[in-house]
């Protein structure tokens, strides 16, 4: 979902439901990753979150996208 996100965003063509949809996506990656063992990942989704929030420029927040998403992945591997 962050990467479609991503790619939407580039093609200006993000709707803004799906705004909502990531929005929750990364608000719940920051509260639980710590529960998981991710802890890493608690400080990237709380950037994405507060970008999403202040309604922040969409190249901004694709890039922060994108990044969770790569975060994620790092993580993720072992």
């Amino acid at each position: 979902m962050l990467e479609k996100f991503g790619r939407e965003l580039e093609r200006c063509a993000a709707d803004p439901a799906m705004f909502d949809q990531v929005s929750h996506v990364v608000h719940r990656l920051a509260g639980s990753s710590r529960v998981f063992g991710f802890g890493e990942l608690t400080a990237p989704a709380q950037e994405v979150e507060a970008l999403i929030a202040e309604q922040a420029d969409p190249e901004r927040i694709a890039e922060g996208t994108r990044q969770l998403a790569e975060d994620i992945r790092r993580s993720i591997s072992p």
